[in-house]
């Protein structure tokens, strides 16, 4: 089984970096998030969507879903 993984580099005001190691099937969700709504890798920005997309490990790369509605 292969294992995709997902680096961000380090965010200023913020401890190192973030690294997760996703298997096939394993998926990661994205945007700005909400009370009751939270997602794995959070945009503080008002131009994201609270829920504005998914990455999911496929084989050996990974694809990217846009959730967003609006954009």
């Amino acid at each position: 089984m292969s294992i995709v993984f997902v680096w961000l580099p380090q965010v200023p005001g913020r401890h190192g970096s973030r690294q997760f190691e996703l298997a096939q099937g394993d998926e990661l969700t994205f945007g700005r998030g909400a009370p009751g709504h939270p997602v794995d890798l959070p945009f503080p920005n008002a131009a994201v969507s609270r829920s504005a997309g998914r990455l999911r490990a496929v084989e050996d790369h990974w694809v990217i879903s846009n959730q967003s509605s609006t954009s």
